[in-house]
């Protein structure tokens, strides 16, 4: 099990997952602007073929939902708006076009950062 996310570790753990993200195929980051200002920012790739994401699930699951072929889930890993934005629908603009998605999260998170 990782270390727990604290203030200080929190940027090298962040630096290291981007790190890891970012080198897979199909890897996107998108940055959302009103204006000139950034509003967020989302990124992840597709899930590869052969992938065990949806292993250790507690409720049975169709296997063909779960049969990773690379192109059938998008795995969100990172996704942040800020706070005056939050809530007021920026993300539910974003359109990828994956059948499916996932969002990360650990368990026993500590918590979310938040951004000015």
């Amino acid at each position: 099990m990782p270390a727990p996310a604290t203030p200080q570790r929190r940027p090298a753990q962040f630096a290291s997952g981007l790190d890891n993200w970012s080198s897979r195929p199909g890897w996107n980051c998108i940055i959302g602007y009103d204006g000139d200002q950034a509003v967020g920012y989302t990124y992840g790739a597709p899930l590869p073929q052969g992938a065990r994401w949806w292993g250790g699930l507690l409720t049975k699951i169709d296997e063909d939902l779960v049969r990773e072929t690379g192109t059938c889930t998008y795995a969100l890993s990172e996704l942040m708006v800020r706070v005056p934005w939050r809530k007021t629908g920026p993300c539910d603009r974003n359109r990828y076009d994956s059948g499916q998605y996932s969002l990360s999260i650990s368990p026993g998170q500590a918590g979310s950062w938040i951004a000015p």
